[in-house]
């Protein structure tokens, strides 16, 4: 389960990345999306600590409509903008209590 504590201890800067929400979906897709592409990809440079965040602000701005909704912490939006698997992976989080 997602440590909400460790969200709030996080800098205002960071605090403009994601939600909790966000983290959580980020998480799932890493933890249950079966396809190793762009998309996982992605998700492990946003969750990689060492990657500044300054860089991950910069690249949320240049994202399209499925990382805009998931950064945003919207499930809803973001479930109905992936596809089949990313539906799968949020919706199978959600059922264990980790969003």
């Amino acid at each position: 389960m997602f440590n909400k504590s460790k969200f709030k201890n996080m800098s205002t800067t960071e605090r403009k990345l994601t939600t909790t929400e966000g983290v959580g979906m980020l998480r799932a897709i890493q933890k249950y999306y079966p396809v190793e592409d762009h998309i996982k990809q992605r998700v492990e440079y946003y969750l990689n600590p060492s990657n500044p965040i300054e860089e991950k602000l910069w690249w949320k701005k240049t994202e399209g409509s499925f990382f805009t909704s998931l950064l945003a912490g919207d499930i809803a939006l973001t479930i109905s903008r992936g596809d089949k698997a990313l539906k799968d992976a949020i919706c199978t989080a959600l059922i264990n209590n980790e969003i």
